[in-house]
């Protein structure tokens, strides 16, 4: 798909641009995958110790710098930053949060992707995702992923047994009842 590979192109322009601008380097980033339970607080540490970007937890953060390469096949995205490989779009619809499991479990039969352990991200996962600013889509992720799952679930819950999930849209994260909707975009950790 040509759109794809011009896509790509301008975020490595954009990248190389950004690195000589700024002399930065990407460094490795190493995020919790193991599901947690985590309180207002112990979300808001997080987002702040990290330096994401959260329109109400904090606005200063300024995220990561992503190295981004879509799959051969297009249907993942690969972060050499973090070392994880996300869906590029996610479910169609949105679920609730228990029925997420369903989906990862079919992922997982189904070998999406070519791979076998798809999962929920965690909250630090999922909130790595999000940019200081909008993109032309008009959220906080990258053009490269599939704007249609504008708000995300992850594994972590909150004390209540609510679950957090990640607004790609509004660029905060949030807890909610497990029973309300929200979309899945799987992701895996990378060997």
């Amino acid at each position: 798909m040509p759109g794809n590979q011009s896509i790509s192109a301008i975020a490595a322009v954009f990248l190389c641009l950004l690195l000589s601008c700024t002399g930065e380097t990407p460094q490795p980033v190493q995020l919790r995958a193991a599901p947690d339970t985590l309180s207002v607080d112990a979300a808001r540490t997080m987002i702040v110790d990290m330096g994401f970007y959260d329109f109400h937890k904090h606005k200063a953060g300024k995220g990561i710098i992503h190295q981004y390469q879509l799959t051969a096949d297009g249907l993942a995205v690969i972060d050499a930053t973090t070392g994880l490989m996300w869906m590029r779009s996610g479910s169609k619809i949105h679920i609730p949060h228990a029925q997420a499991a369903n989906m990862i479990d079919y992922l997982n039969q189904e070998r999406f992707a070519g791979h076998s352990n798809w999962r929920l991200p965690t909250l630090e996962e999922a909130m790595s995702l999000l940019a200081a600013a909008k993109f032309e889509n008009e959220l906080y992720i990258d053009p490269l992923f599939d704007p249609k799952q504008v708000w995300i679930w992850t594994s972590d819950l909150y004390p209540d047994g609510s679950a957090w999930r990640v607004f790609l849209n509004e660029g905060y994260c949030g807890y909610y009842d497990a029973k309300s909707r929200s979309y899945v975009r799987a992701v895996r950790s990378l060997p």
